[in-house]
């Protein structure tokens, strides 16, 4: 995803020094270019050489943990180039990292940027290479006011939404991480779904149209605000469909599943947990919205 991204900040008219570990792939950048746009990128052969100046800002996006202390390590070392600039970034510089990381991990770079006056910009992104070809990553930025500012013109060339989680670089992942959660858990719901709609002879397009095309039931409907909404603020009421119909809903649901010989953890798993918040409720669940099963997932120990 960083040739797109490189792209968008040469479009935006930005001048880069480009490290990658493939060097076939800064050749295939720079080919991709305009003569004009050329004179604006430089390839360098080390992470190092990619600050020119100390207080430079490096944009940074890899695969994981080990290759982001990999080029860290060598990004904050000492030294000149060959032409006696000084290379590496130092005081007054800024590191803005786009890779979906362990809050671990980041908590460790934090430190060790500070030690050298960087500031450390943890700031994963939402979205495949089209959507970045595009300029419609969703971005999550976290790290000194200061530093998210200085950096928010990259972003604003490559992004289509920018939300600050705080001046703790370490929120950007743990957001980060919840929303590819979702997205898998997404993933296998729409399996599920698609594999009980399957079972009982109907065609899997049939069921996408209805429930995930961009006019279907999940894209057409609030379904993910109005309940999202309602989950992050822990409100329940007023009820608009009750937990006991939930209860008959699952119900039919896992029979369905059973009947047509299909394995669906996440409806087993909503069915009991909505059978134990039924089990609790004085009601029986006539005046619960079903949505309340979610209040059983609670924080076992807060920070």
């Amino acid at each position: 995803m960083g040739i797109p991204i490189a792209i968008n900040l040469i479009e935006a008219g930005y001048h880069l020094r480009i490290y990658n570990r493939t060097s076939e792939k800064i050749s295939t950048l720079i080919s991709s270019l305009s003569d004009e746009q050329r004179s604006q990128v430089v390839g360098v052969s080390s992470p190092h050489q990619s600050a020119l100046k100390r207080d430079s800002i490096v944009v940074s996006i890899v695969v994981n943990d080990i290759a982001l202390e990999e080029i860290v390590n060598s990004l904050l070392e000492e030294g000149e180039s060959n032409e006696g600039d000084c290379t590496g970034i130092g005081n007054g510089g800024i590191h803005l990292c786009l890779s979906t990381v362990s809050a671990e991990i980041t908590a460790r770079m934090t430190q060790l940027h500070e030690e050298k006056g960087v500031s450390y910009v943890s700031c994963p992104v939402f979205g495949r290479p089209p959507f970045a070809a595009a300029k419609k990553l969703i971005a999550v930025p976290a790290g000194s006011a200061d530093a998210v500012n200085r950096v928010g013109p990259l972003l604003e060339a490559t992004c289509q939404k920018i939300c600050r989680a705080g001046e703790n670089p370490q929120n950007s992942n743990i957001l980060k991480l919840s929303g590819n959660f979702m997205i898998m858990a997404f993933i296998q719901a729409m399996a599920e779904a698609f594999a009980l709609a399957e079972s009982h002879g109907i065609d899997r397009e049939v069921a996408y149209e209805l429930l995930a095309a961009p006019n279907g039931v999940f894209n057409s409907l609030p379904v993910l605000s109005g309940y999202g909404r309602m989950i992050a603020t822990q409100t329940y009421t007023p009820v608009g469909f009750s937990a006991e119909n939930g209860m008959k809903d699952v119900n039919l649901v896992c029979a369905a599943a059973d009947a047509g010989g299909v394995d669906m953890p996440i409806a087993k798993e909503v069915q009991k947990r909505m059978a134990e918040l039924i089990a609790s409720d004085p009601d029986g669940g006539k005046e619960t919205d079903w949505a309340t099963f979610a209040s059983l997932t609670k924080v076992k120990k807060q920070k």
